[in-house]
């Protein structure tokens, strides 16, 4: 909020805001970035998912 209020964050505005210097504008990657916690290889995420929804199925077929 600090910056929108700065005149350094319009990004979302819109290219039609009034008032923007370019010179000052932002983009705020540091935000998404800051919530990662873990990398991890793509085969391992596959892995991960193959696993999950093999015990989804097999919870699931208890019931059909």
């Amino acid at each position: 909020m600090r910056s929108f209020q700065d005149g350094a964050f319009h990004l979302a505005l819109g290219p039609e805001a009034e008032d923007v210097d370019p010179e000052k504008e932002c983009y705020p990657a540091g935000q998404g970035s800051g919530a990662i916690q873990e990398l991890v290889p793509a085969g391992e995420l596959v892995r991960r998912f193959v696993e999950e929804a093999e015990q989804a199925i097999a919870a699931a077929s208890k019931y059909l």
